[in-house]
C-alpha cells in the first residue's frame, strides 16, 4: 500500500513539474487544441507570468510630469532621445523638438503650456544619432540597423491652405558622418571618407545641392562647422593631437599639440581646447586663437555650448566634480560615467561661475551630453548619457 501511494506521489510530481517546464518555456496554451489544456490557473483574461513577451515596439512614455516654472532643472522625457532642440526666439513662445531613440518618432513640448504633440509617427527603428538645424527646421536622422542602416534630412513645412504642417523626408550618403548646420540654417555640412583621407560636403538647403568643400589628410577627423570650421583628431590614449581651422584653403594650427586633444568652436570665432598635460592633468583653454584663457573647470566638447552677447560669449558646460586618470578617452569609449555639475564662462571676462549642481537637484548623478544653448541664451538643453533621458535647465530661474 505504502508503495502504490509512493509511485502514485511520484507520478504526480513528475506531471506537475513537467506543466511547470512546458509553462516557462513555451507560454500558456491559447486555445483547447493545443497539446496541453488550460488548466485554470489563472483568470480567463491574465497573462501567465512565464510567457515570453513578444518583440515590438513600444509607445514612448514622456514627460508625464508637468514642468515646474519655478525649479530651474525640469525632466522633459523619461525614455531615450537621439537629439533635440529648442525652437523660438523668446521664452514665452519656445518649444522643444526630439527625436525618439527608439523608433525615430518626432515630438514638439510646448514650454509654456507643457503641452506634447506628435510631429512624425512613422517608424524608422532604433536611432543611431539626430543632429538639428538651430531653428529646428531641419534634422538627420540615422538610424536603422546595420543591415539597413539608412541616413535621411528630414525638412518641416509649415501648413497652408492646401497642406497640413509635416516633415518631407531626403535621403543623404549611407557612409556620410559629422554632420552639422551652420547658424542660420541654410547650410548643411557632413564628411565622407575617401582614398587619401576625408572629404568635407557643403549642403545647400534652398537647392538642396551638395558640393565638395575641401579635402582632409585625415580619417575620420572631428569638425566643429561653420564658414572656418575647427578640426582635430579624435583622442587617442597617449598620442599627439592637433586642432586646425580652414582658412583660405588651408590649415592653421590652433593653439598647440598636446595629448588626447578635444576641441571645439563657441558661437563660431572662440576656440574650445581641451588637453592632458605631461603630468596628466586635465586643463580647459577657452579663447580666440591668440588669447587663450585657462577655466577652473574640465570642459569637454560635446558638454558645452555658447551664446553671443554684446561681444562677449558665454560658454555653459557640463563639467564632471572629479576626474579619473583616463579622461578624455575613457569617457568617450564608454567606460568612465561622469558626474557632471553646470559651469559658465565668459570670454573675454575670464570668470567661471558654477550654477547647478545636477545631483542635488536632481536626486541622481547625470552626465551631460549634447549640450545646446536657446536664442535667448538663458535655457539649457542636454542629455544624460548614461539614460538618454532629456533634461532643461533655465538659468533665470534662482
Amino acid at each position: 500500500m505504502k508503495k502504490t501511494l509512493i509511485i502514485i506521489l511520484a507520478v504526480v510530481l513528475i506531471l506537475v513539474g513537467g506543466v511547470w517546464v512546458y509553462l516557462m518555456m513555451f507560454g500558456a496554451p491559447e486555445s483547447g487544441d493545443e497539446l496541453f489544456a488550460d488548466l485554470g490557473f489563472s483568470g480567463t483574461n491574465a497573462t501567465n507570468e512565464f510567457e515570453r513577451p513578444v518583440e515590438q515596439e513600444q509607445p514612448f512614455v514622456s514627460n508625464e510630469t508637468a514642468i515646474d516654472d519655478t525649479q530651474a532643472l525640469n525632466l522633459l522625457t523619461l525614455g531615450p532621445v537621439a537629439g533635440a532642440v529648442i525652437v523660438g526666439t523668446t521664452t514665452d513662445m519656445q518649444s522643444v523638438r526630439y527625436v525618439n531613440r527608439t523608433n525615430g518618432f518626432i515630438a514638439e513640448i510646448d514650454l509654456t503650456n507643457n503641452s506634447e504633440t506628435n510631429l512624425l509617427t512613422t517608424s524608422r527603428g532604433p536611432v543611431k544619432d539626430a543632429v538639428w538645424s538651430p531653428d529646428g527646421a531641419y534634422v538627420v536622422i540615422n538610424s536603422g540597423t546595420t543591415v539597413d542602416e539608412q541616413t535621411e534630412l528630414l525638412v518641416w513645412k509649415e501648413g497652408n491652405a492646401s497642406s497640413a504642417p509635416g516633415f518631407s523626408v531626403r535621403s543623404l550618403p549611407t557612409d556620410a558622418y559629422n554632420f552639422g548646420f551652420n547658424e542660420d540654417s541654410t547650410e548643411l555640412y557632413y564628411l565622407r571618407t575617401d582614398a587619401e583621407g576625408s572629404l568635407a560636403y557643403v549642403y545647400d538647403l534652398a537647392t538642396l545641392e551638395s558640393r565638395v568643400w575641401f579635402s582632409l589628410p585625415f580619417i575620420a577627423p572631428a569638425v566643429a562647422w561653420n564658414d572656418t570650421p575647427l578640426i582635430y583628431n579624435r583622442p587617442g590614449e597617449g598620442y599627439t593631437g592637433y586642432a586646425y581651422r580652414y582658412v583660405n584653403n588651408q590649415l592653421q594650427t590652433v593653439g598647440f599639440g598636446s595629448t588626447e586633444l578635444v576641441a571645439t568652436l563657441m558661437d563660431d570665432q572662440f576656440e574650445l581646447l581641451t588637453s592632458k598635460l605631461p603630468d596628466g592633468q586635465l586643463v580647459s583653454y577657452l579663447g580666440d586663437t591668440v588669447d587663450l584663457y585657462t577655466v577652473e573647470f574640465i570642459a569637454l566638447p560635446e558638454k558645452c555650448d555658447s551664446h553671443l552677447n554684446e561681444g562677449s560669449a558665454t560658454v555653459y558646460c557640463g563639467a564632471p566634480q572629479s576626474t579619473t586618470n583616463g579622461l578624455p578617452t575613457s569617457w568617450y569609449k564608454g567606460q568612465t560615467t561622469l558626474v557632471d555639475d553646470i559651469w559658465s564662462f565668459t570670454i573675454g571676462v575670464g570668470n567661471g561661475n558654477k550654477l547647478a549642481d545636477l545631483q542635488a537637484l536632481s536626486g541622481q548623478a547625470i552626465d551631460v551630453i549634447d549640450m545646446s544653448v536657446d536664442y535667448t541664451g538663458t535655457r539649457l538643453l542636454f542629455r544624460d548619457k548614461t539614460t538618454n533621458a532629456l533634461w532643461f535647465y533655465d538659468t533665470a530661474v534662482e
